[in-house]
Parts: structure tokens; sequence; C-alpha cells
């Protein structure tokens, strides 16, 4: 009534209009609101997952990615103080076997030496053989 008194709220010949709008605008949320409503839920999450969802997932996706070749280089990069270690231990191998090698070529001339100088020894008589035994 305050509305009206103060003129706020002016009652024309359109007034009737009003109250048949209410109650249509009324009838028509109530039955159709919820068919609605869905619906447009239903194309807000078809759009929140095209435009954040996908995109947020994809990101997540790559960054999963990158860490996992990170740790794989992390655990390659401390295999090679391993890698290392086995490269030294093998040229020590190959310089070992070089020098047993170098020593059993010296141990059989020396052999060798020693057999034909026992040889000589034991044919010729004991003068001969200090001279051939120094000859070599």
């Amino acid at each position: 009534m305050f509305l009206i008194s103060k003129e706020i709220w002016v009652v024309d010949p359109h007034f009737v209009e009003l109250g048949v709008f209410v109650v249509l605008v009324t009838w028509l949320v109530k039955r159709f609101g919820p068919v609605v409503s869905q619906r447009l839920d239903a194309d807000l999450e078809e759009v929140e997952k095209t435009r954040y969802r996908n995109p947020m997932n994809a990101v997540v996706e790559n960054l999963n990615k990158t860490i996992s070749t990170a740790d794989e280089e992390i655990s390659r990069a401390s295999a090679v103080k391993d890698l290392i270690k086995a490269k030294e231990e093998s040229i020590d191998l190959q310089l070992e076997a070089a020098y047993r090698e170098r020593l059993q070529q010296v141990h059989r001339a020396v052999h060798r030496r020693l057999v034909s100088a026992d040889f000589c020894c034991s044919n010729l008589y004991l003068g001969k053989c200090l001279t051939v035994a120094r000859a070599y």
C-alpha cells in the first residue's frame, strides 16, 4: 500500500497483466525449470571440460612426463660414476694383461738362454761354456 500511495508503484489499466504475468512465469519455471536447468548444467559442464579440465589435464600429463624424464636422467647421471670406475678397472686389467704378457716373454727368453747355457755346459768343457754364456 505504501508503494501505491507514494506513486512508486503506479496502477494503470495494464496493472491486471502483472498478475497474469506472475502466474504464467511461475508455472513456466515450475514446469520447464528442471529440464532447462539440467540442459544448462550439461552445457556448462561441457564448456568447463573443454576449456578448463582438458587443458589442465594435458598440462599435468606433460609435467608428469617431464618429471619422469628428469628422474631417468638423474638415475643415468648417477650411473656415470660406476661407468667411469668400470672403465678404469677395464684399463687396469688391460695394462695388467700386457704386463703379464711381457713378463711371460721375458721369462721364456731367460729360460731359453738358461737351457741353452745348460746344454752348452753339459756338452762342452767349462771354459768354452763361460765364453758362450758371456756372449749372450
